[in-house]
Order: structure tokens, then C-alpha cells, then sequence
């Protein structure tokens, strides 16, 4: 999977997506990436806590991993 630009396309609706944000202070040690959704109803990105301004890329979430079941002995 490849990174999108905000500039480029949004996600749909309220679908959690990975995000990289831009942090309010300077420019982070590491990349910010919060999972997070777009509002187009509000023109805004948000998490289920607090909002974000400052979002310039989104990708998909993998899909969960595949889990094997333990055979019992």
C-alpha cells in the first residue's frame, strides 16, 4: 500500500484509515500516524478523541492478520 495525499483524494466517510499528521509544535522526531477517519459533513479529520488539522497523507488499513487455531494436546 502507498501513502495518498490529502491534495490528491480523501477516504470515504467515516471509514478508519491510517494517517500521517504534522505535529503543532515542529517537526516531529518521528512521523505522526494515528488511525483516524474523515467528516465531510464537517470538512474535518478526527479521531474518536480529539480532532486533527494538520493530516497530509492517508492509507487503508491492512487487513487483520489471519489467526491459526491452537490444537489441543
Amino acid at each position: 500500500m502507498e501513502w495518498i495525499s490529502v491534495k490528491d483524494r480523501l477516504p470515504e466517510d467515516n471509514v478508519n484509515v491510517l494517517i500521517k499528521h504534522e505535529s503543532d509544535t515542529g517537526p516531529a522526531v518521528a512521523p505522526l500516524i494515528w488511525i483516524a477517519f474523515f467528516n465531510s459533513d464537517f470538512n474535518k479529520w478526527t479521531t474518536y478523541w480529539f480532532d486533527l488539522s494538520k493530516v497530509t497523507h492517508w492509507m487503508p488499513l491492512p487487513e487483520a492478520p489471519k489467526i491459526e487455531k491452537c490444537s489441543q494436546v
